[in-house]
């Protein structure tokens, strides 16, 4: 295991084992050139030369793009050995996030089914099975969206003899009756998918024992109540989590799609909301598994005549279009009363004539305690500020002293993007609804949805002049439309992978647009045509701002490498900011250009000289990696958010 450290794999030296399984060990890799972190995942199989061709296939089969799943690099095989190249994401698995015992909030448990459903349901349009579905598999990126990880990796560590002898490959607390006789299909991901949502509903799984006890519970035992063990869940959720989890494929939704869906309308029928439930954990009966990751590799059971959920209530999806704003109403009391934790965790200090300190913060907006605050930003005459979560809000508040003004709730999951008009009359907002929404800011009215894009808004920004929006997304495209109406100029399409940030400059004649393919790429505001390509030394580019004259640029990459800092005219390197200890994932441009924010995984935001990379400050008031920082339109104050819940605004100068 752990002596394969120091070692190299292809281009990779394995830095320290940050994992193991039951299919091999995972390591923190690094390029040997460029310095890259990635995960080695080293398989517990010894390849022959005539299982080495199936292997190959496998791996190439699995070689999936969707922002909810995580890619696989390379692979390849070295002494024998199989390894896999991904990516390194370095915050967690949700079950690192919500251990067994922890009852999650619906609306959350609905965003968590419908990621990993849209990731399951990518590979499911490609004929690929997951097999091992369960919370441990499921990362969080580094906007605590959910990463679907070991995708195909049961086929792959058995190859070619697993699929002659139909052996059965899982993990026993998750898999489906069919899967546990050897015949996995895109039903038995939708099953496992079932048992988390179970989980996380109700703080423990469905059932209990040893390995074969639960395998017997999975083939012939219906799943307890989830009502008896979560009251507060609507009636029309159970139903559907049971359909989810039917003993026979046949009788469980269309697809993995439809499943998310339904989970979603049925959760617009909660019409009340117990917080209180959320932070009590609800002890699981003793469980005698050996291990909680047990995963498991004999031989199928023989055929079992499994109960038939047919007894369970139908449930109709034709629902009209009074019970739908009747329900939606009841959703909007619920969140209201998670909105309702919003609250400012300190008063605004008294200002001297000198006015505070740098670094002193004014007020801090506290967040539920999963409302991640993804973005932030400020009106242009600096009197408000409008912030994005994972709550599905936007929250839009004074600035002054963070009294909340309204709650716009246009989103039905997670808000990554939100930009003020220069006129400061309109606000724009894009999330995981793959739409971007354009609302009035005096009350959040809606005035129309942009849908041009295919994949999770990321980014999104006006021109200066207020004439046209870009929209930057995992599709891959950068698309730019009038701001007036949602009428489509053109798209970009010079990215390679996800686009996650995306920047005018101040004349609004060009667009800075970066990756997950590590280029900026800077391009023609008319025609779209690309002036140049600066290419990063990193795998991913997270931010891009220009400097106030527009004669530099200033973007961030995935690593513990800098903030960079170049000439906006040819891309020519000027000089790296090295202040961090982890990934930075946010960087902004003070209004005056003389100072720069960097935020990131090291927990801090960083104020520094934006003409040599001096620091001038560093703010540590939050404890968690910061997504988020922007400067009052004075230069005076900082907002910033991150995985704490908290929007923090403080002294800047």
């Amino acid at each position: 295991m752990a002596d394969r450290i120091g070692q190299r794999i292809d281009d990779y030296y394995l830095r320290r084992l940050i994992g193991v399984g039951a299919f091999g060990e995972v390591y923190l890799g690094e390029h040997i050139h460029e310095h890259t972190p990635v995960a080695v995942k080293v398989l517990k199989v010894h390849l022959t030369p005539d299982t080495l061709k199936d292997f190959l296939h496998e791996a190439r089969m699995i070689k999936l793009q969707h922002s909810n799943i995580v890619p696989i690099r390379d692979f390849g095989v070295e002494n024998d050995v199989p390894f896999l190249i991904m990516d390194y994401v370095p915050n967690g698995t949700l079950y690192q996030r919500h251990p067994l015992g922890t009852r999650l909030p619906l609306d959350l448990v609905c965003s968590y089914v419908n990621q990993a459903g849209s990731a399951l349901q990518y590979a499911h349009d490609r004929r690929l099975i997951h097999r091992d579905v369960k919370p441990q598999n499921m990362l969080l990126g580094q906007k605590q969206q959910i990463l679907l990880a070991d995708f195909g990796i049961a086929t792959i560590a058995h190859s070619e003899h697993s699929l002659r002898t139909q052996e059965m490959v899982g993990t026993i607390p998750y898999m489906a009756p069919e899967q546990i006789q050897g015949k996995p299909r895109p039903a038995s991901d939708q099953y496992a998918l079932g048992i988390c949502t179970y989980q996380w509903l109700t703080g423990e799984r469905p059932f209990h024992g040893t390995p074969w006890e639960i395998i017997s519970q999975h083939c012939n035992v219906p799943p307890p109540s989830l009502l008896q063990r979560a009251p507060g869940v609507p009636q029309e959720v159970e139903r559907v989590v049971m359909k989810c989890l039917a003993k026979e494929p046949e009788e469980r939704f269309a697809n993995i799609r439809t499943f998310a869906t339904a989970l979603f309308d049925a959760s617009l029928s909660m019409t009340h909301y117990s917080v209180p439930d959320l932070f009590e954990p609800n002890p699981e009966p003793p469980v005698t598994l050996s291990s909680e990751e047990a995963v498991v590799t004999v031989k199928p059971l023989p055929e079992i005549k499994k109960q038939s959920s047919s007894s369970l209530p139908s449930l109709s999806w034709n629902l009209s279009r009074r019970k739908i704003l009747v329900g939606a109403a009841g959703l909007a009391i619920g969140t209201g009363a998670l909105v309702a934790l919003w609250e400012i965790q300190t008063t605004p200090s008294k200002a001297t004539q000198a006015g505070p300190p740098i670094g002193t913060a004014l007020y801090i907006r506290k967040g539920p305690y999963f409302a991640t605050a993804t973005t932030v930003a400020w009106s242009p005459d600096g009197k408000r500020i409008v912030s994005g979560s994972g709550d599905k809000t936007v929250q839009v508040w004074d600035a002054a002293d963070g009294s909340h003004s309204y709650t716009y709730r246009g989103h039905f999951s997670y808000v990554y993007a939100v930009a003020w008009s220069p006129d400061g009359k309109r606000i724009a907002s894009g999330g995981n609804d793959e739409t971007v929404q354009i609302w009035d800011d005096n009350n959040g009215t809606l005035l129309y949805k942009y849908t041009g894009h295919s994949d999770y808004i990321n980014q999104v920004a006006w021109s200066p002049d207020g004439k046209q929006i870009a929209s930057g997304s995992s599709d891959k495209t950068v698309q730019v439309w009038n701001a007036s109406n949602d009428s489509h100029l053109y798209t970009y399409t010079g990215h390679t992978s996800f686009v996650n940030a995306v920047a005018w400059s101040p004349d609004s004649q060009r667009i800075a647009s970066g990756g997950s393919d590590g280029t900026v790429q800077v391009w023609d505001r008319v025609d779209g045509a690309r002036l140049y390509t600066h290419q990063q030394k990193y795998s991913i580019v997270n931010a891009v701002t220009w400097s106030p004259d527009g004669k530099r640029i200033a973007s961030t990459g995935d690593t513990s490498a800098p903030v960079q800092v170049w000439n906006a005219l040819d891309g020519t390197g000027a000089y790296i900011y090295t202040g961090h200890t982890d990934f930075v994932i946010t960087v902004a441009w003070s209004p005056d250009g003389k100072r720069i924010a960097s935020g990131g995984s090291d927990y801090t935001v960083q104020v520094w000289d934006a003409s040599n990379g001096t620091l001038l400050y560093k703010y540590t008031g939050h404890d968690k990696p910061v997504y988020t920082v922007a400067w009052s339109p004075d230069g005076k104050r900082i907002a910033s958010g991150g995985a704490d819940g908290t929007v923090q605004v403080w002294e800047a100068s």
